[in-house]
């Protein structure tokens, strides 16, 4: 059951999460590195799970306790759909160790494919910018 609510603001100098219930009461928080996707994808990824992860084990839950979240991230650097959904793509916020799926190949390879899919517009695609 998707019972909590994590935020998590992504800046280009720090990263902040916020861990909420159902009844919006403040479970947790917690505060990071850059988590600018544009200056440094895999650093961003890295530094917003890691925050993400220090929020929940601030309100005392243990690390799976990520797969009950609904997740909003305010990110620096995604500008675009194509930058959204390598984040997306990539299992922000939660680290590739918390999933059981197969991890995914190279977040900055994705962000680079993303990247120059983006920089050639088509008819139903906004150039980059």
């Amino acid at each position: 059951m998707d019972d909590l609510f994590l935020g998590v603001d992504g800046g280009g100098t720090r990263c902040r999460a916020r861990l909420r219930d159902r009844a919006g009461r403040r479970l947790g928080e917690a505060e990071g590195g850059l988590a600018n996707i544009y200056q440094d994808f895999d650093r961003a990824l890295d530094s917003i799970a890691t925050t993400a992860a220090a929020a929940i084990a601030a309100a005392g839950l243990p690390p799976e306790a990520i797969g009950r979240c609904r997740a909003g991230l305010g990110l620096a650097g995604v500008t675009d759909a194509f930058r959204a959904r390598a984040v997306v793509e990539a299992g922000c916020p939660s680290p590739p160790s918390w999933s059981t799926a197969t991890p995914p190949s190279p977040a900055s390879a994705r962000m680079a494919a993303v990247t120059a899919a983006s920089s050639s517009p088509a008819p139903d695609r906004p150039p980059s910018p």
